[in-house]
């Protein structure tokens, strides 16, 4: 039987019982009628270890885990404190403790307060959507848990209605299959968890509200920090490598002296991108900003590419920072790259819709690139992202990307042909998997030198291999209001 003790100790735990999960949830405070409790139960099952815990054994390790909850709160900066010797730190020293092979890797991230390297995400309200406090993964990216805290002025519905509103939605690219988020909000004193439904936005109580003031609440406490552990790491081993970085700034910086910065919203479904100093950007790679605005309306209503998003912020420049928030979001990179011809054939085809518009537009995308494109969960439509690097037909750039060959240009120019030429260089990494006739047909079509190529993006869009239906296709992601 695993104690606390052991396991703060370092104890191996994958040679333990099964446990007995309404044991332990009765050990750990959790009364068996709970709303939800029996679905809380399956999601524990495989976690929970055989819990012959009690509040003894919990005090005799406070001083080893947290010396502080010996010590009684006086003021709402101590009940913070508390709450993070009691939680927090448990999980992360749980997470040092334990041998590597049992370790998640715990990362603790808390809200910057928007600070100015952050993109300022706000309610109506002014209020900060960012959530106080996230558990992730080693990775950084996939979400585990969430907390919000108040201070001792505020009840703990105040933390809880926080809780709900930067969670107001739910998709399989944030959390994957999971049925649950396990949530928790502390407001002075008071500390309680929650988990929130798979489709569901309102956090639903799990277990009693502790009183970090009382000691034996505190003891409790720490041995639901211990179980909470054990339940995250079930969590964290269930996350698909396709989740997207709910919730947190994904930060990439530039060796030319700017950075871009993507926020994957969770109050709704967007990611909020950001290329600050623009003006290093804008003359680094000969992009205006009055082009994008131009390409990004005149696209409005076409498919195949992302759209500012109508419920969002918009496009902005201000203090040299170019921002806009976009939808929809799909897979991406690896996870959105094909792996069957029907799969290579449906990107090429949410592509051409995209570059059709752009062309339209009387603009060129000029970054084709895997890393450029996303679909959907199916991986039958797509389209395309990043449209940061588009520029008026038929201009000279001053820059030459990795993607371009010999054959890009057309005499020193960037044509609606180098485009066609670049997507045909994507679409030849895939030739393993293109091997019908029609698909190798449309491959030569592609392969052609810019310079020779006499089609244009919707003429290509009737090759036997893409099938389009004009006007009435719904085959290309990323249609107008598309989330």
């Amino acid at each position: 039987m695993v104690t606390v003790g052991e396991l703060v100790d370092g104890a191996d735990l994958s040679n333990t019982s099964k446990p007995t999960v309404k044991r332990a949830l009765r050990e750990l405070g959790y009364p068996e009628d709970e709303e939800a409790g029996d679905a809380f139960w399956k999601l524990t099952e495989k976690q929970l270890q055989d819990a012959g815990l009690n509040v003894r054994e919990a005090n005799a390790v406070l001083a080893k885990i947290s010396p502080a909850t010996g010590t009684q709160p006086t003021g709402p900066d101590d009940s913070a404190m508390i709450f993070h010797n009691n939680v927090i730190a448990v999980l992360t020293k749980l997470d040092r403790l334990l041998p590597p092979a049992s370790r998640i890797g715990l990362k603790i991230q808390r809200d910057e307060a928007d600070s100015d390297s952050l993109m300022t995400l706000k309610s109506a309200k002014g209020d900060s959507l960012r959530p106080d406090g996230q558990l992730r993964h080693s990775d950084q990216l996939r979400l585990l848990s969430k907390w919000e805290e108040k201070g001792s002025a505020h009840p703990l519905k105040d933390a809880v209605e926080d809780l709900q509103k930067k969670t107001a939605v739910w998709s399989p690219l944030y959390y994957g299959n999971l049925s649950y988020l396990v949530c928790f909000a502390a407001a002075g004193a008071h500390f309680q968890f929650y988990v929130i439904q798979h489709g569901g936005s309102y956090p639903i109580k799990i277990g009693p509200v502790f009183n970090m003031t009382l000691a034996d609440d505190r003891a409790w406490l720490i041995l639901a920090a211990v179980n909470l552990y054990r339940l995250l790491a079930a969590i964290s081993a269930s996350l698909p490598g396709y989740v997207l970085p709910a919730g947190r700034d994904l930060v990439l910086k530039h060796p030319q002296g700017y950075q871009r910065i993507l926020y994957f919203r969770t109050d709704r479904l967007t990611v909020k991108k950001r290329i600050t100093p623009w003006s290093k950007y804008s003359d680094a790679w000969g992009v205006n900003y009055e082009t994008l605005k131009r390409v990004y309306k005149r696209t409005a209503q076409s498919s195949g590419l992302v759209h500012v998003a109508s419920n969002g912020e918009g496009l902005s420049m201000e203090a040299d920072k170019y921002t806009v928030e976009l939808t929809p979001v799909g897979l991406q990179q690896a996870d959105a790259r094909p792996t069957t011809e029907q799969q290579a054939a449906s990107s090429a085809h949410g592509f051409l819709h995209g570059l059709h518009a752009i062309h339209k537009s009387k603009h060129v995308y000029r970054d084709l690139r895997w890393e450029n494109g996303a679909c959907d969960l199916t991986k039958t439509r797509y389209f395309l992202l990043d449209l940061e690097l588009c520029a008026k037909i038929n201009e000279k750039p001053r820059f030459n990307l990795q993607s371009w060959d010999s054959e890009t240009l057309v005499d020193g120019l960037y044509t609606v042909a180098s485009d066609l030429h670049s997507l045909g260089r994507m679409l030849c990494e895939l030739a393993a998997i293109i091997v019908s006739e029609e698909g190798r047909s449309f491959l030569a079509e592609l392969r052609r030198p810019a310079r020779e190529q006499q089609k244009s993006a919707e003429q290509l869009m009737s090759h036997a291999w893409i099938r389009c239906q004009g006007v009435h296709c719904r085959a290309a992601g990323a249609h107008p209001n598309d989330v």
